[in-house]
């Protein structure tokens, strides 16, 4: 899994997140598109250890660059930090919880579209 400094990730109180937003609820988990964006450092996300449901990002060989956990019943917005060239090599991201999950592919142009699994 690709780690990075927060200098490559964070300046002038500004971090390169992803941002990934759905919800997820008893049955069901969603996964809107994602963005890769820059944010205010209070606002970034941080993993929950043995989090109830988690994020996996894939690059294009299927392997995981992104791993991140976190708890929640309902709306999600996580504004994960990593660097832009990492956000840019994700082409499949996955949120599941308790047996439920999402999945989202990367088009061409990098945007994160629907997927099922």
């Amino acid at each position: 899994m690709l780690t990075t400094s927060a200098a490559t990730i964070c300046a002038n109180d500004r971090c390169s997140v992803l941002q990934v937003t759905g919800v997820v609820d008893v049955a069901h988990v969603t996964l809107d598109p994602a963005f890769d964006l820059f944010v205010p450092s209070e606002q970034v996300s941080h993993s929950t250890l043995g989090g109830a449901q988690t994020l996996d990002a894939y690059d294009s060989r299927g392997g995981l660059i992104v791993a991140f956990s976190f708890n929640v019943s309902g709306p999600y917005q996580l504004d994960i930090p990593v660097a832009p060239a990492v956000a840019q090599s994700i082409r499949l991201l996955r949120v599941s919880s308790a047996g439920a999950t999402a999945v989202r592919q990367a088009t061409e142009h990098g945007v994160i579209k629907s997927g099922a699994q």
